[in-house]
């Protein structure tokens, strides 16, 4: 298939993303004390987050990329793509949305909004690193 060369690079960013979820999980964990400090760096991994899930969400889900081919060559996985890529607009949606308010909220209801999502988009990455191996039996997911 054309697209298995830019399956590396995906697996790569696969791994950002990851390590994205990671610094957020852990600018969630840290303990408040400067709310100021404690709100930018939640509001940096985000921007992070967004930043490399856009690349991911370009090179793998937009049209023709890599999951067009895989929808021609077994068109049982469109159901499936097309889900994909609904998926992480919303993801984005709510980031996006959550930082807007991230100066107005106390970080208890930062961290309640957060957790949930951060579950959403592992559970999308995951979907993915399938859909790939179901297309391709390329394994992206590596560390990460």
């Amino acid at each position: 298939m054309d697209h298995l060369d830019d399956l590396d690079g995906i697996g790569e960013r696969r791994a950002e993303i990851g390590s994205a979820l990671a610094r957020l999980e852990d600018a969630l964990a840290r303990p408040i004390g400067s709310r100021h400090e404690w709100t930018n760096r939640v509001d940096l991994a985000l921007d992070e987050l967004l930043i490399i899930g856009r690349i991911q969400v370009g090179a793998l889900l937009a049209e023709g990329g890599p999951l067009d081919e895989a929808v021609r060559a077994m068109p049982r996985l469109l159901a499936t793509v097309d889900r994909l890529r609904r998926g992480m607009p919303a993801i984005e949606e709510e980031i996006e949305l959550l930082q807007k308010e991230l100066g107005q909220l106390e970080p208890a209801e930062i961290r309640r909004r957060l957790v949930p999502l951060l579950g959403r988009t592992v559970g999308h990455r995951q979907q993915v690193a399938d859909t790939i191996w179901e297309a391709y039996n390329v394994d992206i997911g590596g560390p990460g």
